[in-house]
């Protein structure tokens, strides 16, 4: 190999290393996991990406920041993707009860205040997810950037099932849920008996902010939906709930999906990133991008 080859050879391999060194960097800077004390007990929040606004992830009943694994490196590609464990389940510590979506959405906004993650937040619930994203807002509206309800079951929806379905057809969905839920143990049963307790309670939140909203409703039944007794005339209520859950935002877009199940964000998660880009693209051009 002549010197001037080796040269070259060198300088290229140096640049190389140093392009895997900052990568390597880069992700160290725009990953972290922590554990945070809000106030006598630890939640865990999982951070991606960098950029405002930041988008905050609360996933289902039970569920922990894991739910996101499909949704949440997608985000991250175009700004700073947020996910966490409610208090009792995953990496995080138990919590006061009762769960009610009041105390949930507290605790998410001293997590991000302690976490220094600053607002204006887009905020993505699924299924319970979609209360406590809802309160969070009502509470903090100063806050809240933008919405993304996925496929929304909440107390809401059994008010719309007990409404729309005959007495018998309700009785059973409903006991449904609460046997299952009557066996497990921990924060997964005491969200359930958060649920209970709102059932037939009124569900409507004032001082929502007036910020762009996006209701995904799916249409398609998985064939755990069918075992747990869910039917098209269950699926027709849940439509009307989340139709009436759009119209509290004026600059809202409901979007539904047959290809998805109830999961929506594991199913079809390019569905839910597309929802949060055209959120957050809003907000940029809105506000302008010096800030963001």
């Amino acid at each position: 190999m002549t010197r001037s080859l080796r040269a070259v050879f060198t300088a290229v391999l140096v640049w190389l290393l140093m392009l895997n060194s900052m990568e390597a960097v880069q992700q160290d800077t725009v990953t972290s996991t922590q554990h945070v004390d809000i106030g006598g007990f630890k939640l865990l929040i999982h951070m991606m990406g960098e950029r405002q606004p930041a988008v905050i992830m609360d996933s289902g009943l039970g569920e922990t920041s894991r739910a996101w694994a499909k949704v949440q490196p997608l985000v991250a590609e175009f700004t700073q993707a947020i996910s966490y464990d409610r208090a009792g389940l995953g990496q995080s510590e138990p919590g006061p009860e009762p769960r009610s979506a009041d105390t949930v959405a507290n605790e998410l906004h001293r997590l991000l205040e302690r976490a220094e993650i600053p607002p204006p937040y887009v905020l993505v619930g699924h299924s319970l997810g979609g209360i406590h994203i809802l309160t969070f807002a009502g509470l903090y509206p100063d806050d809240v950037a933008g919405m993304v309800f996925v496929d929304v079951k909440d107390a809401a929806t059994f008010d719309a099932w007990k409404a729309d379905l005959e007495p018998e057809v309700y009785e059973k969905l409903f006991m449904g849920f609460d046997n299952y839920y009557a066996n497990s143990t921990g924060a997964p049963k005491s969200e359930w008996e958060a649920i209970k307790h709102s059932i037939g309670m009124s569900n409507n939140i004032t001082g929502l902010p007036d910020v762009p909203v996006v209701v995904l409703t799916s249409t398609r039944l998985s064939e755990q939906e069918q075992q747990w007794g869910l039917s098209p005339e269950v699926i027709q209520s849940s439509m009307r709930a989340h139709q009436r859950l759009a119209a509290q935002f004026p600059r809202s877009t409901h979007i539904t999906t047959e290809k998805s199940g109830h999961n929506i964000h594991n199913e079809e998660p390019e569905l839910v990133v597309n929802a949060i880009r055209t959120i957050v693209d809003e907000i940029r051009n809105q506000i302008g991008m010096e800030r963001f």
